[in-house]
């Protein structure tokens, strides 16, 4: 994936992140290209969001994944059921 390539990110971070993003219609996909929205309101509202986790780990570290992972359930919520 040429984006990965780009930021020397791991493909898969990559195919995830476009996904949520696609899913949470800030960008959208068509053919081989990958295009942000044309929704200031929303992209804005994204931006403040990012900025809040920034500030957040800052403040009180980054989130452990692999605690997180330790203690989820063995079955996917059904919300998240096509992020895996």
């Amino acid at each position: 994936m040429e984006i990965a390539t780009q930021i020397d990110v791991d493909e898969g971070a990559v195919s995830t992140a476009l996904s949520r993003l696609r899913n949470s219609n800030l960008v959208k996909h068509e053919a081989t290209y990958w295009a942000i929205i044309n929704d200031s309101g929303r992209l804005d509202g994204y931006s403040r969001y990012e900025r809040a986790t920034t500030l957040f780990n800052e403040q009180f570290g980054e989130e452990d994944k692999e605690a997180w992972r330790e203690h989820a359930p063995e079955e996917s919520h059904p919300s998240v059921e096509n992020e895996q």
